[in-house]
């Protein structure tokens, strides 16, 4: 486990209630994972690792937006993945209002990837190019976690 990832997660999540009873063991989370066309890189194994004991829906971050559980990911992933444009290596992590949190799934493992904010209506254009929409992103969720604890503060 990234220390780093693990480390941010934990600091995020401080004082959230546990249901340790949910956890998933890493070769679960694994056997969920082998369905997808694409690789989810470590930090989201270790993010699901260590969170999905949580009630991760009660914990807001940036004072609007919360993360999905590992069982409510899927079932958006494959409700999503119908639409026209949605790209099939995108894999929801969470929600704001409209706007979708997205991680980058990729061919190969890597310890990190991208994560954007998406509005589903989007999804409507004729061809999406992340570099042309206007959203928010960050380049791992070690950076989303560590930046939304210090808006906390």
């Amino acid at each position: 486990m990234t220390s780093n990832v693990s480390d941010a997660i934990n600091q995020f999540f401080e004082g959230s209630e546990r249901f340790d009873t949910f956890t998933l063991s890493s070769e679960e989370i694994e056997e969920l994972f082998s369905r997808f066309p694409f690789q989810l890189s470590e930090e989201i194994h270790d993010f699901y690792l260590l969170t999905n004991g949580l009630n991760l829906e009660e914990k807001i971050f940036f004072g609007f937006a919360r993360f999905f559980n590992l069982a409510t990911s899927i079932m958006l992933y494959e409700k999503f993945v119908t639409r026209k444009n949605y790209k099939p290596n995108w894999f929801p992590l969470g929600s704001c209002e409209d706007a979708t949190l997205i991680i980058i799934g990729e061919d190969k493992n890597q310890t990190a990837a991208p994560i954007f904010w998406i509005y589903l209506s989007d999804l409507s254009i004729s061809e999406i190019n992340l570099d042309s929409i206007h959203i928010l992103s960050f380049p791992s969720l070690t950076g989303l976690l560590v930046l939304a604890k210090e808006c906390e503060r």
